[in-house]
């Protein structure tokens, strides 16, 4: 569950009147010195402010201001700290979300890399009117009696992986020489194993090398699961379609997110990720 935000009630409540709301910020610089944490004032005005909004913040180094996400919000007893103070919120939107930010953080720190660089092909830039449009999707369809029966069938056709699946558990699997018109052994496995996923209202990330091999598990999903369950995440895109598609990954109802690389990185909740 996300942090709720600390609204300026709270913090002048802590302290007396003397606290102030702060927001420990990431910086969406490609400059290693920058990949931590920076403190900034939360003025008053600003009002309530959620972890994981977008904003932009004074840089010291030549007046600039730059964009960043408030990755924590804190409040400070003694408001004699010189701090800088978040210049504006560019949306209430959370498009980072504490696991995303996790997730972020534990590859970069495992590839030596920055959470900024992992986080840039992650959250698409905001796109106005589709964020003013968008309207959360109430549910997800789920797979009718003869999609599931098929999807258990072909997962049956692998000794083990049904129960492996239900108990969130790891493996490597080689796809059994079958096919189904065009579509090949595993696209249909990766698209049978999403929509049992999705009966059970989990969301699933299927990750691909590339556009050709997408197209073949999006037709592979067609007939199991559908459309308005499934995610596209790739480079060919719109920006309009690729952040709709984004927040989409951000709602609670359960959706199959299918792209390649950076789709790995998809906010949704997922109960399956097939690579």
């Amino acid at each position: 569950m996300a942090p709720e935000p600390v609204t300026p009630a709270q913090a002048a409540a802590v302290g007396g009147s003397g606290a102030r709301r702060i927001a420990r910020v990431l910086i969406d610089s490609p400059l290693p010195q920058l990949d931590r944490l920076f403190d900034y004032a939360l003025p008053d005005e600003l009002g309530d402010v959620a972890p994981g909004v977008r904003i932009k913040a004074p840089l010291r180094t030549a007046g600039r201001v730059i964009d960043g996400f408030v990755v924590e919000i804190d409040v400070e007893p003694d408001a004699g700290r010189a701090l800088s103070e978040i210049e504006s919120i560019v949306s209430p939107t959370v498009v980072l979300p504490e696991r995303l930010y996790r997730l972020a953080r534990r590859a970069a720190d495992r590839a030596a890399g920055s959470a900024a660089d992992i986080l840039r092909p992650a959250i698409p830039k905001r796109q106005g009117r589709v964020a003013k449009a968008w309207r959360p999707a109430a549910s997800a369809p789920v797979p009718d009696a003869g999609e599931l029966t098929r999807a258990r069938e072909t997962i049956a056709l692998y000794d083990g992986l049904a129960p492996l699946l239900a108990a969130d558990g790891r493996a490597a699997v080689e796809a059994i020489p079958v096919s189904q018109g065009d579509i090949p052994s595993w696209a249909l496995l990766m698209a049978s194993a999403a929509a049992l996923q999705l009966s059970e209202g989990r969301s699933s990330v299927l990750v691909v090398p590339d556009y050709r091999d997408q197209d073949v598990l999006l037709a592979a999903l067609g007939a199991l699961v559908a459309d308005e369950a499934v995610v596209r995440h790739d480079a060919r895109q719109t920006n309009p379609d690729r952040y709709r598609a984004f927040l989409r990954t951000l709602e609670d109802a359960p959706c199959v997110v299918v792209g390649n690389r950076s789709a790995v990185y998809s906010p949704a909740r997922a109960g399956l990720v097939a690579i």
